[in-house]
């Protein structure tokens, strides 16, 4: 059987001078953005088959590059981040749940290394913006994002004194490692960081550079989902925009609407500064959508699946644009997770790493190039003290049940006992029992 942590010298093949999609030369060191938004599953996008909500920006970068039709996050944000940055799952980094002052956690990016470490190490200019979310109070961990390797610095204050800030309206702010709360008075957090990221770019576009944009759009501005304070596109001169909730369902279209704006605003300033060419973008969500919302997906209604192990939980969108490397218009079939960020993104730079470094992670780099390319035959999820893995049809979970994905992922069914499913399940428990007899890297 193939080992199931893989080394990072298999995943790095040296062909970074090869020609891409399209013909075109490979960049030396290509500009690397990822926005991550927060709480959006894939059936809220116009490019997955979503009709609830208007996402006209997102689906044009789709069109123009190509989105993932199985992409899996963790159904909550901090195991998602964690393996995203570190290729590592969860169990491994024992981020396995939501960092609040009652479950503290950190992520120990000495141990395990982080991408952006990495790519800083490599001559890379590093930016984030946005929600962090791998620790506590920053006034207890003041050097962490700096550590993680992240040069510049402008993030949400998502604790103070136990407490979880507001992000939207007046947000409280942490900017290079100090406590910066006037800066967001009277402003909206996302256009503060979207600013931001806008502003980092033009200082360093005769460099390379990598903008992690984890925004805060579109988590409620309350843990029970009720709370969808209005964005700068509908709040109405001399309004309160505490006193402004909508009703929710509705609060929720607007702000996934303010998303898709802002996420344009980034796209349409890399190419203002002539830099598409040399600008590998990926868009993604974090989790699944909020329990409390249900969205239009083709012709049925798919409600939230926020903190559970299933597809409406960890099914998230992933777009690619790359142009003279990605070829537009595409839609890949083939199964990803958050630990393949890492490998893809070090290939795209031409990054190595330390020998002998292990990650779980899988490049899906030639996939964007159209060159062949094998997908994972699973997809492994944990959360809490639970986990799944799933294959290309069926999904086996911690409490021994089996289910056949085929006819409805959203709507699994008990799987049979024919001779498919039961080979299935059998190679699927086997990868699990190998995945988890190896917990320590």
């Amino acid at each position: 059987m193939n080992r199931v942590i893989l080394s990072l010298a298999a995943l790095l093949p040296v062909l970074l001078s090869a020609p891409g999609a399209a013909g075109a030369e490979w960049p030396e060191k290509p500009n690397i953005v990822l926005i991550l938004a927060d709480d959006l599953g894939a059936e809220c996008l116009g490019c997955y088959g979503g009709k609830s909500y208007e996402t006209p920006n997102l689906d044009r970068l789709a069109a123009a590059g190509l989105h993932f039709d199985r992409c899996y996050a963790l159904p909550a944000c901090s195991p998602s981040r964690g393996e995203l940055l570190t290729g590592r799952y969860s169990f491994r980094t024992e981020i396995t749940h939501v960092i609040l002052p009652g479950a503290p956690g950190k992520l120990d990016v000495q141990r395990h290394r982080t991408f952006v470490q990495l790519l800083r190490d490599g001559g890379y200019a590093t930016c984030i913006a946005g929600k962090w979310h791998l620790c506590l109070d920053f006034l207890d961990h003041p050097r962490h994002v700096a550590d993680a390797g992240f040069e510049d610095r402008y993030l949400w204050r998502l604790f103070r004194d136990r407490a979880v800030q507001r992000h939207y309206w007046n947000p409280e702010l942490w900017i290079e490692d100090r406590p910066a709360d006037e800066v967001g008075k009277g402003k909206f957090g996302d256009d503060l960081f979207t600013e931001h990221v806008v502003q980092f770019m033009r200082a360093h576009r005769d460099r390379p550079f990598f903008v992690y944009y984890p925004m805060t759009l579109v988590h409620s501005q309350t843990a029970t989902g009720k709370n969808y304070p209005p964005s700068p596109d509908v709040i109405r001169p001399g309004d309160d925009p505490d006193e402004g909730v909508q009703p929710r369902q509705k609060g929720f279209a607007q702000l996934v609407a303010y998303t898709d704006k802002l996420a344009g605003r980034i796209v349409e300033e890399v190419d203002r500064l002539g830099l598409g060419e040399k600008t590998l973008i990926l868009f993604a969500g974090d989790n699944g959508t909020d329990r409390t919302i249900t969205s239009r997906l083709g012709d049925r209604d798919i409600p939230g699946g926020k903190g559970s192990l299933t597809e409406a939980g960890t099914r998230v969108p992933l777009i690619a644009r790359w142009p003279g490397i990605v070829a537009p218009g595409g839609v890949a079939e083939e199964l990803v997770d958050f630990t393949d960020f890492f490998p893809t993104i070090l290939e795209a730079a031409g990054v190595a790493m330390p020998p002998g470094y292990q990650i779980d992670g899988r490049t899906f780099l030639a996939r964007l190039r159209g060159e062949p390319y094998k997908g994972r035959d699973w997809v492994y999820r944990h959360y809490q003290r639970a986990w799944c893995i799933r294959g290309d049809r069926y999904r086996l979970d911690s409490t021994g049940k089996f289910w056949d994905l085929g006819a409805d992922p959203y709507d699994p069914k008990p799987a049979g006992a024919g001779p498919e499913a039961t080979a299935a399940r059998k190679r699927l428990a086997a990868a699990a029992a190998e995945l988890r007899g190896t917990p320590e890297r």
